[in-house]
C-alpha cells in the first residue's frame, strides 16, 4: 500500500528526514528546560537540574564563621561567598524574595550565610533574629 502513497526511495528519506526533526526539536526542548532550571532571573546559573546548591557549601562553611565574620576580611569573604544567595534573605513579603521558588538552593545558604547579618549591626540585629526564626521554621518545614 505505501506504493500508492509515494515511491519507496522517497518515502524513506521523507521518513529519515521526519526522525531527525522530530528527535532534534525532542532533544532541543530538553536542554532548554535544564537550562531554565539552572539559570536565576538575572541569568546566572545557580542550581543543577535536581535543584541543589552549586556553590561550594564547604567554601561557605569554612569562610562563614562566627570566629572569621567578626574580622573585617573574614567578614568580607563570607560575604563574597554568600553574595548570590541574599534574595533568600529578603523579608517573606519582599517580592524579591526567592525562598518560596527556590527553597532547595536557599537552605545551603541560610544554613551558612545567616550570620553574616547577625554581625552587620546592632540596629539590625534585632529585626535579623526575628527574620531568620522565620526562616529557620520555613526551612526545617515547622
Amino acid at each position: 500500500w505505501l506504493g500508492m502513497i509515494c515511491k519507496p526511495k522517497f518515502c524513506i528519506v521523507a521518513l529519515a528526514i521526519l526522525v531527525v526533526l522530530v528527535g532534534t526539536a525532542v532533544g532541543l526542548t530538553v536542554a532548554l528546560q535544564k537550562k531554565a532550571n539552572m539559570t536565576s532571573e538575572t541569568g546566572a546559573q545557580m542550581v543543577d537540574v535536581q535543584g541543589n546548591l552549586l556553590s561550594d557549601e564547604a567554601e561557605m562553611a569554612e569562610k562563614c564563621t562566627k570566629e572569621k565574620v567578626q574580622q573585617w576580611t573574614g567578614y568580607n569573604l563570607c560575604h563574597d561567598v554568600c553574595e548570590e544567595g541574599f534574595c533568600c534573605f529578603l523579608p517573606h513579603w519582599d517580592k524579591m524574595n526567592c525562598f518560596e521558588r527556590k527553597t532547595n538552593w536557599c537552605k545551603g545558604y541560610i544554613k551558612h550565610c545567616s550570620i553574616l547579618d547577625y554581625f552587620s549591626n546592632e540596629e539590625d540585629k534585632r529585626a535579623y533574629d526575628e527574620e531568620y526564626q522565620f526562616n529557620k521554621m520555613r526551612v526545617e518545614g515547622t
